[in-house]
């Protein structure tokens, strides 16, 4: 589940997965709350030598069925 550690910076989300005890930071860097958000996400492996990083793009379409 993700949660907003601090009120103040609401895209800036601690995201916890099964079976991982730390979790995952991730920062919404830009969304319109329907079609797509702009995600980014780095984790140190090695404090100042190795570190991982992703950024993706997640589109998406609400469809309405009546």
């Amino acid at each position: 589940y993700a949660y907003v550690p601090k009120a103040s910076e609401p895209n800036k989300l601690l995201v916890k997965f099964p079976d991982n005890p730390v979790p995952g930071k991730y920062n919404v860097w830009t969304t319109d709350y329907q079609t797509y958000s702009v995600v980014y996400s780095c984790q140190q492996i090695i404090p100042g030598l190795v570190k991982f990083e992703l950024i993706w793009v997640n589109l998406s379409r609400i469809i309405f069925l009546m």
